[in-house]
């Protein structure tokens, strides 16, 4: 085992010819690392470099992710590369509820590539057009103090439910738009499938891969700007009936494309096909 590195072993009922190995990369970290490091990219992730060039075969959770590991440097056969038909999650706690008042939500990890401060900004603009809409930021991060700060600075407290909660499904459930704005890529965000399942029409960033799993039909993708961001806002709540078609189509569009029974099926050729 390599540091940083978690070994998992699969028995299979079948017996296959050889053992094999799957290194499975699942996240986009690698788009924050500065550019001075690079240069020691691989003294630095030594053993994240030689599982990707070693491994029989990489299961990326998306292409922008092939992409990235690619621009490092680092050399994977086309051959020892897949690809993800999609993410899951946990559908039982998803529901959408009677959305009486309209809300409007953003989960993330509170760090810059996420633009938390922005989706505030968009907050605040929105609040004077539109003071009855109620808006959810939920996270922690290193930017808690800033945006408690902006909060503060702004009066809208009364406005903005800043905090971090354990079950996010149970704030999406009351809210009609959900706000996934990442400088990176948002696919396939977690809280993204979880805000669709619960009914909400996605507002995203057109970064990265996030095209893959939002379109006309149950959102709004939007260049990384904060009034593309205002004026995708101010679309939906003018048009709430719009607004409800999206979060209506989402939840099927969740249910059906993204679940654990076409990731295990994906997942269970891949082990067959590298153990033979």
């Amino acid at each position: 085992m390599f540091g940083g590195i978690i070994p998992l072993t699969f028995y299979m009922n079948e017996s296959p010819v050889r053992a094999g190995v799957i290194f499975a990369d699942m996240d986009s970290w690698f788009t924050d690392v500065l550019e001075d490091m690079k240069k020691l990219w691989y003294r630095k992730y030594y053993s994240f470099n030689y599982a990707l060039e070693n491994a029989g075969a990489v299961d990326f959770l998306s292409p922008y992710i092939v992409e990235g590991v690619r621009s490092r440097g680092i050399i994977i056969n086309d051959e020892r590369v897949y690809v993800a038909p999609c993410s899951f999650i946990d559908y039982s706690k998803c529901r959408a509820g009677n959305k009486k008042t309209f809300e409007v939500s953003f989960a993330s990890r509170l760090e810059p590539d996420k633009n938390p401060v922005m989706y505030l900004e968009a907050a605040k603009i929105i609040h004077k057009e539109f003071p009855e809409v109620k808006f959810h930021l939920l996270g922690e991060g290193s930017l808690v103090y800033d945006i408690e700060s902006f909060i503060a600075k702004n009066n809208l407290k009364d406005t903005v439910n800043f905090r971090f909660h354990k079950n996010p499904p149970e704030v999406f459930a009351n809210t009609s738009i959900f706000v996934s704005f990442q400088s990176h890529t948002n696919y396939p965000s977690q809280s993204v499938l979880e805000a669709a399942a619960c009914g909400n029409a996605i507002i995203a960033s057109n970064t990265g891969d996030t095209n893959l799993f939002i379109n006309e039909n149950n959102g709004i993708l939007c260049r990384l700007d904060l009034n593309e961001l205002v004026n995708a806002l101010r679309s939906l709540i003018t048009n709430r009936e719009k607004t409800r078609k999206l979060g209506d189509y989402a939840i099927g569009y969740a249910r059906q494309n993204h679940t654990i029974e076409k990731y295990t099926e994906y997942y269970l050729k891949l082990i067959k096909k590298i153990g033979t």
